[in-house]
C-alpha cells in the first residue's frame, strides 16, 4: 500500500495535536498566586483593599466533578483620610475551580462558570466570562513563557472598544494580568492586580519577581515608621505620610505593572510626621506600585489611578 506525502503530513499533524500538553489551573497543589484588591468607597471617600495568598487546599467533589478548593490569607484593610486599618485573615474560601480539556470553570451559583478558554486561536474573540464582562476582546497572538521549567501559552488580548481599562494577557495554568477571578479590565472604582505565581513556595511568575508570597499586617512598617498613601485611587494626586523617629532620607519610585518606571524622586525626612504629594495627572488609569527605601529596606505599595 502506498502511503501519499499528504497521508505522511496529516499523520504527523494527528501525533502532534494529540501529544500537546495542557497546563490546567491550578497546576497542582503545590501553586501559590498573591493576587492584590483595592475597592474606593465612593460615599465615605475612603479605600478597602485586600492582600492576599491563594493556593489550593485538596479537592472537594461536587455533584458529577471533582474542584481543587482554593482558599486565600492575607489581610483586610481600610484607608481613609491619611488614617489606615489592617486585620489579618486565615483560610478563607476563595472558589472551587476545574479543568475539563481546555476550559477552566469556576463553580459558582450552584453551576460552572466559564472562567478560561484556552482553545482559542488568533483572532477569536475572547467569550464573556466570570472575568471577561465584554464581548469585545480578541486573540491578538499567542506566544508561549517559560515558567517552572514549562513552556506555557500566553494569550495577548486587546479590547478594541475598551483598549485602556483592558488588560494585556492570560496564561494557561496561572491566570490573566489582573488576577484569577478577578475581572480582566480595569473599573473606575476597584483595581485589582496579580502580583505573582509560585510552586513549592517560589515564586516562579514573572520572571526575577521580588514577589514575597507570605501576607501580613508587619508587611506595613518600614524601618520605624507606617507609610500611608492617600487618597487611593486618585485622580493623578495622591500623598505619601510617614512619622519618622529621627532624619533620614527615602528613595521614592513609581512602576507600571510591566516594570517601567514612571517616577523617581528623594525624600528628606524630619522628625515627626511627613508629607509628599507626587503628580501623576496625564499617567493612564490602573494599578501601579510604589517603592519606598532607605538604603536598608524596600516596601511596595499599589496606587490606583482613575481617570
Amino acid at each position: 500500500m502506498k502511503i501519499t506525502l499528504l497521508s505522511i503530513v496529516a499523520l504527523l499533524f494527528s501525533s502532534m495535536s494529540f501529544s500537546q500538553i495542557n497546563y490546567p489551573i491550578p497546576m497542582d497543589n503545590t501553586s501559590e498566586w498573591r493576587i492584590y484588591e483595592s475597592t474606593w468607597d465612593g460615599s465615605g471617600g475612603g479605600v478597602y483593599y485586600h492582600d492576599f495568598r491563594v493556593f489550593v487546599a485538596g479537592d472537594t467533589i461536587v455533584g458529577e466533578h471533582i474542584y481543587s478548593r482554593l482558599l486565600s490569607s492575607g489581610i483586610h484593610g481600610f484607608t481613609f483620610e491619611g488614617h489606615s486599618w489592617a486585620v489579618p485573615f486565615q483560610d478563607e474560601f476563595y472558589a472551587f475551580i476545574r479543568t475539563d480539556s481546555v476550559r477552566t470553570y469556576a463553580y459558582m451559583n450552584g453551576q460552572d462558570e466559564l472562567l478560561f478558554d484556552f482553545s482559542l486561536q488568533t483572532g477569536d474573540t475572547l467569550p464573556v466570562t466570570i472575568n471577561n464582562w465584554s464581548s469585545t476582546v480578541i486573540i491578538t497572538s499567542i506566544d508561549t513563557v517559560l515558567i517552572a521549567g514549562k513552556y506555557l501559552r500566553r494569550f495577548n488580548i486587546v479590547d478594541p472598544v475598551n483598549m485602556d481599562l483592558y488588560m494585556a494577557w492570560y496564561i494557561e495554568g496561572i491566570g490573566h494580568k489582573n488576577g484569577l477571578i478577578e475581572p480582566m479590565n480595569m473599573m473606575l472604582d476597584y483595581g485589582s492586580v496579580f502580583e505573582c505565581y509560585a510552586e513549592n513556595h517560589l515564586p516562579a511568575f514573572p520572571e526575577e519577581t521580588t514577589c514575597i508570597l507570605s501576607v501580613d499586617v508587619a508587611e506595613q512598617p518600614l524601618s520605624d515608621g507606617k507609610i500611608l498613601i492617600y487618597p487611593n485611587p486618585s485622580n493623578g494626586f495622591a500623598t505619601v505620610s510617614l512619622n519618622a523617629d529621627h532624619e533620614k532620607e527615602l528613595n521614592l519610585k513609581i512602576f507600571g505593572v510591566s516594570g517601567n518606571l514612571i517616577l523617581a524622586e528623594t525624600w528628606q525626612l524630619k522628625p515627626g510626621m511627613n508629607q509628599q504629594t507626587f503628580n501623576l495627572t496625564g499617567t493612564a488609569p490602573g494599578i501601579y506600585f510604589l517603592n519606598i527605601g532607605d538604603g536598608n529596606s524596600v516596601i511596595r505599595r499599589k496606587i490606583v489611578l482613575t481617570e
